[in-house]
């Protein structure tokens, strides 16, 4: 016959089996909540395999071929409109006050390039409502972009339409032709003026070539535009309403 054991030598050594039952016991359930998670990980990836983030998409080159965006950047001397007008196979013309200048554009991983001839251009992201996000200017550039977003807007016909703005009125009679009156009364007049319609923008200039004109179609009934008389450098901007 055996000597009994101590009875509080009998409770330690039943703790440490009831603990080492407890570590077993939560070892398993830890295995089984990972597997759990690995399980919900792998239905997630299946069920969902084009999922992305909100706003963003993975290859938006096609809002961009033969498209229209419009906007705004700054020179530095003020917010001046522009229109981008994006070809397919990577060419692009940029319009604003001072011309058409050539360039080129491409999308990479959800971002967009565009690289001016003039030196200027820009990276960007492209959201789900098709706005171009985060700007970075290229080195060297100096004009730094403001916003721009996909243009297709309608484009009724400006023949036989006024629009107005603060001490401007332009009435389009037709052939590419536009009647501006200046100031509060339309005192100053400037009849029959050849304007040039290209990518939802209206150019022109009087005087010699010096007071020079230049809208960004946004809406079927409204421009942004800006105006500069030179020598004097600075840009006049307005919003251009039909009537």
């Amino acid at each position: 016959m055996g000597l009994p054991v101590p009875l509080g030598k009998h409770t330690f050594v039943q703790d440490k089996i009831n603990h080492l039952k407890q570590i077993v016991m939560n070892l398993t359930i830890m295995k089984r909540l990972r597997f759990m998670a690995a399980g919900l990980m792998l239905l997630t990836v299946f069920l969902f395999p084009g999922c992305k983030k909100d706003g963003a998409t993975s290859d938006p080159s096609s809002s961009f071929k033969n498209k229209i965006w419009t906007g705004e950047f700054n020179n530095g001397d003020g917010a001046q409109p522009l229109s981008m007008e994006f070809k397919d196979g990577g060419a692009i013309t940029w319009y604003d006050l001072s011309g058409e200048i050539s360039g080129t554009w491409k999308v990479e991983n959800g971002t967009i390039t565009v690289t001016m001839s003039n030196g200027n251009g820009f990276k960007a992201g492209v959201s789900g409502d098709n706005k171009l996000t985060n700007f970075q200017s290229l080195f060297g550039s100096t004009a730094v972009m403001v916003h721009a977003e996909l243009n297709t807007s309608a484009e009724p016909a400006l023949d036989e339409t006024t629009w107005t703005a603060p001490n401007l009125n332009l009435h389009f009679t037709g052939g590419n032709k536009v009647d501006m009156a200046l100031g509060p009364a339309g005192s100053v007049k400037y009849p029959d003026i050849i304007f040039v319609y290209k990518a939802k923008t209206i150019r022109f200039a009087v005087v010699n070539g010096d007071y020079k004109w230049f809208f960004v179609r946004n809406s079927s009934s409204a421009f942004k535009g800006i105006n500069q008389f030179m020598p004097d450098a600075t840009l006049y901007p307005l919003d251009l309403s039909k009537n």
